[in-house]
């Protein structure tokens, strides 16, 4: 091999090694971004399970109190409560019917969450606070859109990591065309890596559910 031939093939190689490099540290920051996103997908799917387990205990709740109405509604148009008592458990009633309704309000508000209910409709606080109830079916959709995002920086991965698998090949072979060859497609595989990386933190900075 000629000096020039030499000079060139250690040319090749640094710039192999430097784009390998660079592609690396693409991949490393993929994986901050995976893990980060990944966590966040966690939290969002245990607060959508918690939500949910608070909306089968008021379902329990009103179930419950919907029973005893029925049956002293019942009792009432047999006939099987005396006269006496008959305005007496009528309000009974009418104090089980207003605790329903209110069960179903915040049955609601935790299904959906305050933004969805609207102003007028809040009536579930937390920590006595009102307007402030993030819905089951919205962590729901959080945890799915989360999910996605995951997905993205899985494809960033494979990407990345089957670059730079090719960037290692390329500094080991000596022929020039078959460096070539997989030179190019380490170059594709990143760069499309690259963008997925890019196209990844883009949706999970604007995520809608912020």
């Amino acid at each position: 091999m000629s000096e020039q031939e030499e000079e060139k093939s250690k040319s090749t190689e640094m710039m192999i090694g430097l784009l390998v490099a660079f592609f690396g540290a693409v991949l490393a920051i993929a994986g901050i971004g995976s893990g980060k996103y990944g966590g966040d997908q966690n939290m969002a799917a245990a607060e959508a399970t918690k939500a949910y387990a608070w909306y089968q205990s008021k379902s329990i709740k009103n179930t419950s109190l919907e029973a005893q109405k029925d049956l002293l509604v019942a009792l009432t148009k047999s006939g099987a409560i005396h006269k006496d008592y008959v305005t007496g458990v009528d309000t009974f009633i009418n104090k089980l019917e207003k605790k329903s309704q209110r069960y179903k309000k915040e049955m609601k508000e935790i299904l959906e969450g305050s933004d969805k209910v609207g102003k007028e409709n809040w009536i579930q606080d937390k920590n006595g606070e009102l307007g402030v109830i993030v819905g089951a079916q919205e962590w729901e959709e959080k945890t799915a859109y989360l999910e996605m995002v995951g997905n993205w920086f899985n494809y960033t991965n494979l990407f990345l990591n089957l670059c730079l698998v090719l960037g290692a090949i390329c500094l080991v072979i000596n022929n020039e065309k078959t460096q070539k060859l997989f030179f190019t497609s380490m170059m594709v595989l990143g760069i499309i890596g690259t963008i997925l990386c890019v196209y990844s933190f883009y949706l999970g900075w604007f995520t809608p559910y912020n």
